[in-house]
């Protein structure tokens, strides 16, 4: 239900034409037109006090369509904003992920996300107190560390 809220037209439209706070990729279906992903990076919030990496910015949404799921899709889409947030000067990508919703969790952790803490949501149908603050550092960031002294 919170994805098909916000990416209604009507909602999607008003982010889209927000001031530069924020950084969206957006993936349609060649054939249909239909939006099947999105990501979007949140330029101006800052960093949850858990977050230790260098020039921190929010991912803060990355959807893909059931029917695109399995594509690499979400793999393209988290490329595309890594490269665009390192093209910003941001050092770390962060991100609030529920442990409810297993199979992103589980594709940030494959990607090198690791757990910092924890924070609480309060949503219309209630509260959720156990959502995961994750963080990692951006491609630049980490091939400087995997690179070899000497």
């Amino acid at each position: 239900s919170y994805a098909a809220h916000y990416l209604a037209p009507k909602p999607l439209h008003a982010e889209l034409s927000a001031p530069d706070a924020h950084c969206f990729v957006l993936a349609t279906n060649t054939d249909t037109g239909a939006l099947v992903g999105y990501g979007k990076l949140e330029l101006t919030r800052p960093a949850h006090e858990s977050v230790t990496g260098a020039r921190p910015v929010l991912l803060q949404r990355l959807y893909v369509a059931a029917s695109a799921r399995g594509t690499g899709l979400a793999d393209r889409i988290l490329s595309a904003l890594d490269t665009e947030a390192t093209r910003r000067g941001f050092g770390t990508l962060w991100l609030e992920c529920d442990p409810a919703n297993e199979r992103a969790w589980r594709f940030y952790e494959k990607r090198g996300f690791a757990v910092r803490g924890q924070v609480s949501y309060v949503l219309p149908n209630g509260a959720n107190d156990n959502v995961r603050v994750m963080e990692r550092g951006l491609r630049e960031e980490r091939e400087r560390d995997a690179a070899p002294v000497g």
